[in-house]
């Protein structure tokens, strides 16, 4: 997959400064994705712009305006998820490419703290 890395470097060199570059993992194979995040990507999903297209009844017009400024939004989808506890929360991707497994698995990871602060542990 060094090929991948390659490429992300190449596509790099080029992007102006003011520009996010998103990996799209739709339809990619799991060892694709890792490659990219071991060359140092973070942004993997779709954009706004790109739900707005394909599935415009999931969101509320206030979403829109986010499109192409989606670093500047004031909350994430980590702490959506944070404000289900202390009750239980069910995550599962369906072995489904489009899912993103490993974005709900770092939103996961970043509102872990606020189950730790609410549940007390077993024992």
């Amino acid at each position: 997959m060094d090929r991948i890395a390659e490429q992300i470097a190449l596509i790099r060199k080029d992007l102006p400064a003011h520009v996010t570059l998103v990996c799209v993992s739709k339809f990619q194979p799991a060892e694709a994705i890792q490659a990219a995040y071991a060359a140092g990507e973070r942004d993997f999903g779709e954009s706004i712009a790109a739900q707005r297209l394909m599935f415009p009844w999931w969101y509320c017009q206030g979403l829109w305006k986010w499109a192409g400024r989606e670093r500047e939004m004031p909350f994430d989808q980590h702490m959506l998820l944070a404000c289900v506890a202390p009750r239980a929360l069910l995550l599962e991707c369906y072995d489904k490419k489009w899912f993103d497994p490993q974005g709900e698995w770092l939103a996961a990871q970043a509102a872990a703290p606020v189950w730790e602060l609410l549940v007390p542990a077993a024992g």
